[in-house]
């Protein structure tokens, strides 16, 4: 699902204009990402967080040219699911549907 099918579906279901809840998307998306860039964390009861993960630096292996190199430590973004979100998932039946689909 696109953002352009998350505007149409609430638009839908709310009667708001697409343009209006394009912009309050907008807007959210926005400031999650101004206050996750200033560390802190931006919480939805009952779906998740989001937040800024500290990595800490490292050596790796540039494969092509066979050589060590140094990964400086950075800050990633991170999305930590609710355990609510998190078991509203796993008993999906419409999950469970496409799982038995591949298996065959």
């Amino acid at each position: 699902m696109r953002k352009t099918d998350i505007v149409r579906a609430i638009a839908k279901e709310t009667g708001i204009s697409q343009g209006d809840v394009e912009s309050v998307i907008n807007a959210l998306i926005d400031l999650i990402k101004e206050r996750v860039e200033k560390g802190e964390e931006v919480h939805f009861r009952g779906f998740g967080k989001f937040m800024a993960k500290h990595r800490a630096p490292k050596r790796a292996m540039d494969i092509s040219r066979k050589k060590p190199i140094e990964i400086p430590e950075r800050f990633i973004p991170y999305f930590q699911p609710s355990r609510l979100f998190m078991k509203s998932v796993a008993q999906s039946k419409e999950l469970k549907k496409k799982l038995k689909k591949r298996k065959k």
